[in-house]
């Protein structure tokens, strides 16, 4: 982070001998016969990429009117309000158009600030030009990443990254474009070049309009009509796998395939403990404890900004499937399982399910005798259900 201060240049006469002004300053004397008697400028300095530099507010006050502590003009000076004024905006503006620069261009040079400072100086720009569309988007990802997990951080940048095709593909985007007008374009975008389903259409206007208000309480457009983009979302109908439907993909044979057979191995975990895709992926090898007569994992889940510590009971095909897939002989802070990403896992267990003839069209809940086994349209989720002897513990 750039600190942005005020210093004064030649503050005391000429010829001064400044070990001499530090002694009355430890003394307390006053340093009034020492003061330039001229008035002087005011400068804006900083420090970036190891670098000082400073440029010229184009304000002037006499010396002995400049609290140099306070980076204010004393009351003494009469226009002290209107100076002051002038001298905290400059710099709030300067400081957030510095941050803009920074979340905009990560590889900024020290002389693009000075340039950036200039041009504030001078009035050719001021901090509302400077905050655009993508400027204040990036500042949205960057304070994202501070109060949020990577999960919700990663569904804004994906909106992000949409939007940049987008406007690569039709038109340069800026706030007052953001209608129903536009609304109407990226949908087809969404729909006729990138086979998006409805449910993740939502999601990606949803994420939009979210931004927009963060950046309408932040003063950084006056655009309303964002507000009219409406889209719902469909109702997703739940299917449920039978247990004999279970134990098919249990018994494929997937020899021929290590993947799938991991893929399988662990959607199967999952089916037997109940747990998100997150908490398989973060599960490690000391969270474990397959020595008792009652193996237990124990988990440390995170839902929101709450962090719950809950034991799930591991059933003997659960503690086979450990064994199997995972190596005890790596330190406890490892990883049980090298999970690839969520797109591919379900990419995987699609086809083991194709393999296994667990491909069902018809809509149907089935209530197990032990639990609930949760898919939709073969796009099978790692939250299913936990399963201890005959009893439904814990379902997502």
């Amino acid at each position: 982070m750039i600190t942005i201060y005020y210093c004064r240049d030649q503050t005391y006469k000429k010829g001064i001998n400044l070990a001499l002004i530090k002694e009355y300053e430890r003394m307390g004397k006053p340093l009034d016969e020492f003061y330039n008697e001229n008035k002087t400028a005011i400068y804006i300095c900083w420090t970036a990429r190891g670098k000082y530099n400073k440029v010229n507010s184009k304000i002037k006050v006499f010396s002995k009117l400049w609290d140099e502590k306070a980076q204010r003009v004393k009351k003494q000076h009469p226009l002290s309000l209107e100076i002051n004024h002038r001298l905290t905006q400059l710099k709030a503006d300067i400081e957030k158009s510095v941050l803009t620069l920074i979340a905009r261009n990560p590889d900024y040079m020290s002389d693009d600030v000075k340039d950036l400072v200039e041009q504030l100086v001078n009035g050719k720009i001021n901090h509302s030009q400077q905050i655009t569309f993508w400027s204040a988007f990036d500042m949205y990802i960057s304070e994202k990443r501070k109060l949020c997990k990577e999960g919700t951080v990663k569904k804004v940048v994906t909106t992000y990254n949409l939007l940049i095709e987008f406007q690569k593909l039709h038109y340069t985007l800026t706030f007052e474009k953001i209608n129903n007008d536009f609304k109407v374009d990226l949908l087809s975008y969404m729909t006729d070049e990138k086979k998006y389903l409805n449910n993740n259409i939502s999601k990606h206007f949803s994420i939009i309009k979210t931004f927009m208000r963060w950046a309408s309480e932040k003063e950084y457009h006056a655009n309303t009509k964002f507000e009219q983009i409406k889209y719902q979302s469909d109702t997703v109908d739940v299917l449920a796998l039978t247990e004999e439907e279970l134990d098919k993909i249990i018994n494929v044979n997937l020899s021929f395939s290590k993947s799938l057979e991991k893929t399988r191995d662990i959607f199967v975990f999952a089916c037997l403990t109940g747990q998100r895709f997150s908490d398989l992926k973060n599960l490690r090898l000391g969270d474990l404890n397959l020595e008792s007569t009652n193996p237990t994992w124990m988990l440390y889940q995170v839902k929101g900004n709450k962090r719950k510590k809950i034991t799930v009971p591991l059933l003997p095909k659960a503690v086979e499937i450990l064994k199997k897939q995972c190596d005890f002989r790596n330190p406890m802070e490892c990883y049980a399982f090298k999970i690839q990403c969520n797109q591919k896992m379900n990419q995987n267990i699609k086809v083991v399910a194709e393999l296994a003839k667990v491909n069902s069209p018809s809509p149907r809940t089935v209530t197990l005798e032990r639990g609930v086994l949760m898919y939709s349209n073969l796009n099978i989720s790692l939250l299913l259900y936990t399963l201890q002897e005959k009893h439904l513990l814990h379902l997502i």
